[in-house]
């Protein structure tokens, strides 16, 4: 079973995420709760928890202020902004902190309870996946913005707030790959996916375009490297190479 921490300054908050996590039917066990920052340290000293939920405004140490100190003694628990301030300075600081998700006041119930369900399989990683979050803001941040021809390592280490060094190296220890062999692994796959979905009905070009890829040659180029054959014979059913991505 899954410990949690639910660390907020409002007592009916904190009530109603516990409820709404008690009804989620996920394998939540021991449910802690602490009104401050430093009630939160002081739990997480007697026995640390796998989840930690955390509101941003809480007196005497914030809630960003205990996810620093706290994750330098607790690296294994996994933290989830809930907040009432929509604020990009606010969600940067918690990327740089490895923060899980940020959610936002007031909390939708379902959200609430796949943000949860997702932690969990942090909390029990998979073969080769240790567990890092930033990991996750790396990744959905990719998936978000790979269509983007002029996208980037300093396009996203730019938005993340985090070094390109740092985020070179998260993503080629949990995935095996490079930023660019990532992203264009992603591309190809998506290309592939519009090609089997929407067969003859589109152009090579717009593919490309659709895909990231600002020119058609360097598309079919990169196409047949990683496949083993052009667009046009993997449109017409000639999987001659190497993988289907």
């Amino acid at each position: 079973m899954i410990s949690i921490l639910i660390a907020d300054d409002e007592e009916r908050i904190r009530s109603g995420i516990r409820k709404r996590i008690a009804d989620s039917g996920l394998p939540a066990g021991r449910i802690e709760e602490a009104g401050d920052g430093r009630k939160a340290l002081e739990i997480l000293g007697q026995n640390p928890v796998d989840i930690a939920l955390v509101d941003i405004n809480m007196p005497f140490v914030n809630g960003l202020a205990f996810i620093e100190a706290a994750k330098a003694e607790y690296p294994k628990t996994i933290f989830i902004i809930i907040s009432g301030y929509n604020r990009f300075e606010y969600a940067q600081e918690a990327i740089r902190h490895g923060v899980f998700r940020y959610l936002l006041k007031p909390i939708n119930t379902e959200e609430l309870r796949r943000t949860l369900e997702a932690a969990m399989e942090l909390v029990t990683p998979g073969p080769g996946y240790d567990g890092d979050p930033v990991l996750g803001s790396i990744i959905r941040h990719i998936e978000e913005h790979y269509r983007a021809s002029a996208y980037s390592l300093g396009t996203l280490a730019e938005a993340l707030g985090i070094s390109e060094g740092h985020l070179s190296k998260v993503l080629k220890k949990q995935t095996g790959l490079s930023f660019s062999e990532y992203l264009t692994k992603l591309r190809i796959g998506s290309a592939q996916e519009i090609l089997r979905r929407e067969g003859r009905l589109t152009r090579i070009a717009e593919v490309a375009e659709r895909v990231g890829f600002s020119n058609q040659h360097y598309f079919s180029a990169v196409f047949r490297k990683i496949c083993g054959c052009t667009p046009s014979e993997y449109l017409s059913g000639d999987f001659c190479g190497k993988e289907r991505v």
